[in-house]
């Protein structure tokens, strides 16, 4: 799965923004790295409005690496979950760092970085960008 993933992202790390667009996907930025209160309502709603049953996490440096070893965290896509992640009394790390969350058919892309000096991204069909994409502050990136 991680292999699929990896084909979303350019050999730096970064999100490669024309594989994305080749989905006839669309992408919305946010000056925040925080999945809470609204947000994490409208992302709950989105996947959950795509039969995604399990929401993955993992740290954007493996999928980057194409490692073999990958740690990976699976959970329900509520709002609880989606909040509890990002917790700093949360058990792993993975939290801490650029982290990247998807389904298991990789119908969504959402890209949450480890500092405010990155946008965090999410990447998806209208449908699933129109029910995540709430609130104030998302700008359009294509």
């Amino acid at each position: 799965m991680v292999f699929r993933l990896s084909g979303y992202f350019k050999a730096d790390g970064y999100i490669d923004f024309d594989k994305i667009r080749s989905l006839d996907w669309g992408g919305y930025a946010l000056d925040d790295k925080n999945i809470f209160d609204e947000d994490a309502d409208c992302l709950s709603l989105a996947i959950n409005g795509i039969d995604a049953g399990s929401v993955f996490l993992v740290r954007g440096m493996d999928v980057s690496a194409n490692s073999n070893r990958v740690e990976c965290l699976i959970f329900e896509s509520t709002k609880e979950r989606l909040e509890e992640f990002q917790r700093f009394d949360f058990d792993l790390e993975l939290p801490l760092l650029d982290c990247v969350l998807f389904d298991e058919e990789i119908r969504f892309l959402v890209f949450r970085p480890a500092t405010f000096d990155k946008d965090m991204m999410y990447f998806g069909p209208s449908s699933f960008l129109n029910s995540a994409v709430c609130g104030e502050g998302w700008r359009k990136i294509f």
